[in-house]
This record gives structure tokens, sequence and C-alpha cells, in this order.
């Protein structure tokens, strides 16, 4: 009845198999060769660049120069055309706003701002906002690597960036084995209105045989997705998500919010507020999941812990009135979820949409989980759903110390 997750609607290039993990980082920069430059609406891209006052009027000449370990600075209050384009040779560089207020950066037809092999960098204090192409194809911070297989690049800030009216507010990933971003900061970034994702992390196709994770230690700390509504015209991949974590090695969700995201996603397999997939190692903990839909019979759920995820947790999150199951752990084959803990949680009102779920619901080939200390209720769920649904093909749960309520005369655990 569940499809299968991990494709996200982006373009995963490169082989499976596993490999030894090294981090790409460049040589320092020397202080004396570190520089700011400044780009303002009364600028002219003839000046330096290099002060206020000999500011920059466009991104064409930060995009086409190299900044390694430099800094660029965009006029708050005013508006630039995008994308600003970041590669390898600008390893170390700073994005940012000056003066009042934040700049803002059109991404017409295009991304906001795009790196592509590009580590040490950071993103912050600025506005992004997409067109009717860059709805359809482009992230308003797309981070990109295919770097070789093994050979992961370190460091990224993004902190106190808005995204909206792309196809996924944030992307971060890579198309080889490990060989993505590691180091990752996402922070206090709102990523509102987009269409398949507020934000997401991504890599090659997993193989559980030999496991491989292209992202490591990625954190996403006070985020907001909302109202990504997803993808109507794709009837195969789950789109409108809110925060999703896809191909981590060690990461963490912590203090976020997703809401009403997924109303246009018809696919078999369905949209989810906050979740992760192919990775081992995630924390997802004191979040808010509230409202989120289908357009279908899949999913709409508040949190899953999804395909090939291994030694990961749900803790101390607040899911409410969700089309699917407030707490879902999930894999479609026999894979590599296993390890899995769902814990000190609370549900209420969801499974709104659809009774084979409850508020927390265990599906799949799913391997050794533990589900203990939550409180699920689903007195208020439109489809009389149980507290706790239980599906074939689970091996090893560990249930305990949960409170369970449904509606009276429904059954409070399903199993199936």
């Amino acid at each position: 009845m569940r499809g299968v997750r991990g494709s996200v609607g982006l373009v995963l290039l490169g082989v499976l198999g596993s490999a030894s993990v090294g981090i790409a980082t460049a040589a320092p920069v020397a202080a004396e060769s570190v520089r700011t430059f400044y780009i303002s609406a009364s600028g002219d891209d003839a000046n330096a660049g290099n002060s206020p006052a000999t500011a920059w009027r466009t991104l064409r000449p930060a995009s086409s120069g190299v900044l390694a370990g430099d800094t660029v600075l965009l006029e708050g209050g005013s508006t630039f055309v995008g994308p600003l384009s970041l590669d390898s040779r600008d390893t170390g560089v700073t994005v940012g706003s000056f003066g009042t207020g934040r700049a803002r950066i059109l991404g017409q037809g295009a991304s906001g701002v795009m790196g592509y092999d590009v580590g040490g960098i950071t993103i912050r204090d600025l506005d992004l906002v997409g067109d009717a192409a860059a709805f359809a194809s482009d992230g308003g911070v797309n981070l990109y690597s295919d770097e070789p297989a093994g050979r992961r690049l370190s460091g990224v800030t993004i902190d106190h960036v808005t995204a909206s009216g792309f196809k996924n507010g944030v992307e971060i990933g890579g198309a080889n084995p490990g060989a993505g971003f590691g180091q990752v900061l996402i922070s206090d970034v709102t990523a509102n209105g987009n269409r398949d994702a507020g934000v997401i992390t991504y890599g090659p196709a997993f193989n559980p045989s030999t496991p491989s994770y292209a992202n490591s230690n990625v954190r996403v700390v006070r985020t907001t997705a909302n109202r990504n509504l997803g993808n109507a015209a794709d009837n195969l991949h789950n789109s409108g998500n809110g925060i999703v974590l896809g191909s981590v090695d060690g990461g963490s969700i912590l203090s976020s919010t997703a809401r009403g995201n997924g109303t246009l996603c018809v696919a078999p397999e369905g949209p989810v507020g906050i979740w992760t997939y192919d990775s081992r190692g995630i924390r997802i903990a004191h979040n808010t999941s509230t409202g989120n839909r289908t357009g279908g019979d899949a999913d709409g759920d508040g949190f899953d812990l999804d395909q090939n995820v291994s030694d990961s947790s749900l803790e101390h999150n607040t899911s409410t009135g969700n089309d699917g199951a407030g707490y879902l752990v999930y894999a479609g084959q026999d894979n590599a979820t296993t390890g899995n803990v769902v814990r000190w949680n609370s549900s209420e009102g969801d499974a709104g949409n659809n009774s084979w779920y409850g508020g927390i619901t265990l599906a799949g080939e799913v391997h050794s989980v533990t589900v203990t200390g939550n409180t699920v209720d689903t007195t208020t769920s439109a489809s009389h759903a149980p507290a706790l649904a239980i599906k074939s093909g689970v091996t090893a749960a560990k249930i305990s110390k949960n409170t369970l309520r449904s509606a009276a005369g429904y059954r409070v655990i399903a199993r199936s």
C-alpha cells in the first residue's frame, strides 16, 4: 500500500558501493589576502567593489571572480537578480548583507545562491525569492557536489535565510557515495511556499549491502518549513515535504516546525512534515509538525524514520492534526531500517485522513524498533484511527510505557 521512498524528484547521478570517506579541504587563506566586496543598487560593475562607495551593481562580478576566503556583502533592503554562483575556486567564502535589513536575491529561472563543488562556505542574512521557472526546477540555496566517491566537502553554514517560490527552499547533496557535504549547519532558516520541500539533503541511490552516505554531521536547528504544497503533476514521487534529511551519516533536526505541507501530492509515496531516509544516527527532537496533508491516500505524516534509516530517534516531538501518522517508522523492503527509537513524543488528532495509519505506525520490513513513553490520542481523528498501528513485517518491536487513547468503540492498538 505504501510506496518506496528515497526518490525526491532530484536527479541523482553516480555509482553504488561503499567507499572510505575523505574530507576535501582547501589550503588556508593568508589573513592579509582576505577581502570584502560590496554589491549595491547604486553601484557599478566597473568599480573595484572593495567598499560601499565603490560597490558593484550586480552579482555578475562576484559570480565570475575568485573569492576564496573572501566576504561578499549585498546591500540590505535592495533586490538583486540571481543566481550568485560559487564554485571550487570560492572555498571559504561568506555571503551576507550589509547596512539596514537583508538583501533580496531573485531567482529568475535559477537558484538564488548556487554552489558547485565548493565547501567551507557561509550564507547568511538573505531573502531568496523564486519565480515560476525556479519553482519548477531550482533550489533557493542549491549546493551540489560531483566530487569522486569518498571526497566529501567540509563546512556549510546557512543562517537566517528565507527561501520561497523555489522547487526546494534549501537543497544540499552529492552525486557519489561519501562525496556530498560534511559539517553542515542550517539554522534559523524559513523555507515556506516552495514546491517539493522546504529543506532537503540527498545522495546517490542507497545499497543496503554496502551502506554509504553522501553527507555527514548535518544539523538543522530552529528552522521553519510551511506550506510547501507539492507537485500535483508528479504521480510517482513524494513532494510537498517540510524538512528532509537524506543520505546523512550523523545529524539532527532540532526545535523546528513543519506546518501545512503536502496538500497537492497525489503520488503513491506521500509527503511528510519532518523525516529522514537512507541515513543513520539521526536525532529528531523537540520539533512540532502539524496540519500536514496529502492529496492522495499516502502519508501526510508528522514525522517519519523511513527507508534505510538506522540507529535514529524521534523524541520529545509534538504532532497534531496530520492526515497520516503522527510518527511513522517504515521500510518498503528488507533493508537497513533497524535500531530506531520513538520515545517521549505526543500525538493528538493524527491519522485524520486514513485509518490505515495510527497515531504511531510501524510498517514494512522494520527491525528492532523501540516505542516507549509516548502519549497518543486519536479520539478526535475523523478516520477513527487506532492510537498504535503495527503492520506485518515488523520484527523485534519493543512497546512499553505508552499512554494510548482512541475513540470509544475503536481499537487502541491495531495489528495487521
